[in-house]
């Protein structure tokens, strides 16, 4: 969707294409573009003249003759092409505004969103849609976004940010970037929110913005400001879009989730999350991840065991048919299914696929009814379930071989299931995604110890 950059960069193009230009007959070929009266709309704009282009937010004003003012919003995909005589319409053409002079203005929009309203000038400022917008970050001064934002206390910062009532302009891509840049973790709750945090927000949004500005907003996959008129500033970008590279400050991976639907990369390090957070406890077999979950739980905090959630999964009906079904069983039978695992491993690919996305079903619903308290989840297989982006907070559990051996023995485990166990662990490919390391070579006085700075930062 084009942001107030992309739309400050339509106006800039065009205004000096359309001014003096007078409207001889227009062509709408997509009617329900016009949210007011069709007829009202050709019959008043033909014969009229343009006479300036304006913008607030994401808004577009054409300014025309007798008052008249055509308000645009592009929405998703809507863009505009200038004709000169003799140039072909391209794909898409929604309405054309063809000119005394022979040449016109196209309206191009693949998914149809776009929106054209016929006000004028007395009254288009004061129209609904328009009188909601918000003040841009160039006009806000500090206290009235701090105002703003703490009327969302519930609500997650960036979901606030994107909403055009709070503060005007900005949308995905550049709210990715203020945040990044104010170091403001993009789900971090709006009451968590300071009025420095505030302050640091504008400040970046106005450099941010100036910036794409300056660069003609940002040209990302199919969307293009104007017809040979492309953005640069996608170049400059610094996460969005950038899911697991290297953060340019702290170098570790960026991490990709989904904020009330709407994609989002961040920095868990470099962007902390105030208030209370969802941790993951992962490593090899025998490492000690349940020692340190348990330090965790005489801490106070609420813990899961994603193995002994999976195995309870296997209790509903929905899971335990499809299951029943892959082995051809009567009953669940663990030790069964191992050794069928064992001579087929496509049997342990088609389990995954019935069992992960029920897990991270499950797991999605506890933190989504827990919002007081911090969550820990103990989970092996984390990166090979793709379950990494659901955390805030992900630590890795290491120990050397030799204790580890030890350890196994002790429990007198499987030797074949455990080597399976780590061939999909994936934790040594992805080790760099933990936010944490916990070297895991001690007794639990030591374990404790390494632990200590952890809980200092969570409960910040």
């Amino acid at each position: 969707m084009p942001e107030l950059p992309e739309v400050e960069t339509i106006k800039n193009a065009l205004l000096p294409l359309i001014k003096g230009k007078r409207i001889s007959s227009i062509d709408i070929l997509k009617p329900k573009l016009i949210k007011s009266d069709i007829d009202v709309f050709k019959t008043k704009l033909i014969g009229k003249t343009f006479h300036d282009l304006t913008r607030h937010g994401k808004y577009l004003f054409f300014h025309l003759d007798e008052n008249l003012v055509i308000i645009v919003h592009l929405r998703m995909e809507g863009k505009f092409q200038y004709m000169h005589r003799g140039d072909d319409i391209l794909s898409h053409a929604r309405i054309i505004f063809h000119f005394a002079d022979g040449e016109a203005l196209v309206y191009r929009d693949s998914r149809m969103f776009g929106l054209f309203y016929l006000s004028d000038e007395d009254h288009y400022q004061s129209l609904d849609f328009v009188r909601k917008v918000a003040k841009e970050p160039f006009d806000m001064n500090e206290n009235e976004l701090f105002q703003n934002i703490n009327k969302h206390q519930h609500l997650a910062i960036k979901t606030v940010l994107l909403d055009q009532s709070v503060l005007a302009g900005l949308g995905n891509i550049y709210v990715d970037e203020t945040l990044f840049r104010a170091h403001i973790n993009p789900m971090t709750k709006a009451k968590y929110i300071t009025l420095e945090d505030t302050i640091r927000i504008l400040k970046e949004a106005r450099i941010v913005l100036n910036a794409a500005i300056k660069k003609g907003g940002s040209t990302i996959k199919t969307y293009h400001s104007i017809d040979n008129v492309d953005g640069h500033f996608q170049n400059d970008l610094l996460v969005y879009g950038k899911a697991k590279e290297p953060c340019p400050t702290c170098h570790k991976p960026l991490k990709f989730t989904k904020v009330n639907g709407r994609g989002t990369t961040y920095c868990s390090s470099c962007q902390y999350k105030r208030g209370p957070k969802t941790i993951a406890i992962t490593g090899l077999y025998g490492s000690g991840k349940s020692s340190v979950r348990e330090i965790f739980r005489k801490r106070g905090y609420l813990t899961y065991d994603c193995d002994a959630i999976a195995k309870d999964l296997y209790e509903l009906k929905s899971v335990k048919d499809k299951v029943l079904s892959l082995f051809q069983m009567n009953e669940i039978d663990f030790n069964y299914m191992r050794l069928a695992i064992r001579n087929d491993a496509n049997l342990d690919k088609k389990l995954k696929k019935i069992l992960y996305p029920e897990l991270k079903k499950y797991v999605k619903s506890i933190i989504l009814k827990q919002t007081n308290r911090h969550l820990v989840f103990e989970v092996a297989l984390l990166f090979d379930a793709k379950m990494e982006d659901m955390f805030d907070f992900v630590i890795g559990v290491k120990t050397s071989d030799s204790i580890r051996e030890k350890r196994l023995i002790k429990r007198d485990a499987n030797k074949y299931y455990e080597q399976n166990y780590d061939r999909d662990n994936h934790f040594f490919e992805h080790e760099k995604e933990c936010d944490i390391i916990i070297i895991n070579d001690g007794d639990i006085s030591n374990l404790e110890k390494k632990l200590e700075p952890i809980f200092d930062k969570l409960n910040i």
